[in-house]
């Protein structure tokens, strides 16, 4: 009797193999990270959770079928509860930043006011705009220009910060285009995934993708190319459902990664902060040091407000204010405020 070949069931039994090994893998990697800091824990047993639930029909309709997954999946959109329940940690949030950032800075904190105030018009105009404007969609092309260019200025005119061309100056304000290229970025990858799925527009929507990346590499912004690249990524998974595109993206950029830690100094110098601040106090370090130091002087309970000296801390109004809201309003308040972030 001679057997056939199935070659369809196969590749599937290959596919839950190769599922069940890079699960294993980042189970393992995860465990170590629980012991060895420089690992990260998080992302590895999410990446094996999701893995193993793919590897097999069964855990995938047990886990679709728990009380976490029913609870997280709500298909015809938020509740009314749901929605109060984000104003109010959003409102909760931006209240203490409120409070933390004048207590820095009156000056900077004025600003914030009147951005938070812009920024809650747009959020009320923008969905209007989106129901009621239907050839948004339609302006792939012009979503793709502007952030090149906007990001190609940057390179052209920008000033250096910290090792990085961020941003430049007009009329005493500073702008950062590349906080709006984000948003922009991604109505352009929207739009293309709606015109296409193709693997040749595929292409071409990633070619123009990773131009945004190397613009921003160029100019030292890789912050902001991580955010880029990450997003492309989920919008692609979301939009075809292949999982080979992120094994093969987050390939890309491990390499990406490792490319940048010999190529920048800067980067190389921000990881050895990352991996001991103390060790590097003097070559680095300073920043992050004195930040551990504040949030080690404030306790549990904190020093009470403008009791604490988060003026130590280097540009701490930007980008420390976590460690001054430490400080001064204790480790168990600081908790809670990630607590609520994460909810």
């Amino acid at each position: 009797m001679e057997y056939e070949l199935d070659m369809s069931n196969y590749g599937g039994i290959m596919r839950k193999i190769l599922y069940i090994f890079i699960g294993c893998i980042s189970l393992g990697l995860g465990i170590i990270g629980v012991i060895l800091p420089i690992l990260p824990t998080v992302p590895f047993v999410l990446l094996a959770a999701f893995c193993f639930a793919s590897s097999s029909e069964r855990l995938e309709n047990w886990f679709k079928n728990t009380k976490l997954y029913r609870g997280n999946n709500i298909k015809s959109g938020m509740t009314k509860q749901a929605k109060i329940r984000i104003m109010c940690s959003v409102t909760l949030l931006m209240s203490i930043g409120f409070i933390m950032i004048t207590r820095l800075n009156y000056d900077k904190a004025a600003k914030q006011y009147l951005i938070a105030a812009a920024g809650i018009v747009l959020c009320l105009v923008i969905p209007i705009i989106i129901r009621k404007v239907r050839f948004l969609s339609e302006w792939r092309i012009l979503y793709g220009i502007v952030g090149i260019v906007s990001l190609a200025v940057v390179v052209v005119v920008g000033r250096v910060s910290y090792g990085a061309m961020l941003g430049f100056t007009v009329a005493g304000i500073n702008i950062q285009p590349s906080e709006l290229v984000k948003i922009v970025f991604v109505f352009f990858v929207a739009s293309s995934f709606k015109r296409s799925t193709e693997f040749k527009d595929l292409v071409v929507t990633t070619v123009v993708a990773a131009f945004h990346v190397l613009i921003l590499v160029v100019s030292k912004d890789l912050g902001a190319a991580l955010i880029i690249f990450v997003v492309y990524l989920v919008m692609l998974y979301v939009a075809t459902h292949q999982p080979l595109y992120i094994f093969a993206g987050l390939g890309a950029g491990s390499l990406g990664a490792v490319a940048a830690y010999h190529l920048f100094t800067h980067v190389k110098t921000r990881v050895n902060v990352w991996r001991d601040p103390f060790g590097t106090y003097d070559n680095g370090g300073y920043q992050v040091a004195q930040s551990l130091f504040a949030i080690g002087t404030g306790g549990w309970f904190g020093a009470g407000l403008y009791q604490g000296q988060p003026d130590t801390i280097p540009v701490s109004a930007e980008d420390f204010i976590f460690s001054a809201i430490s400080e001064e309003m204790g480790l168990i308040y600081a908790m809670c405020l990630i607590l609520i972030c994460v909810s």
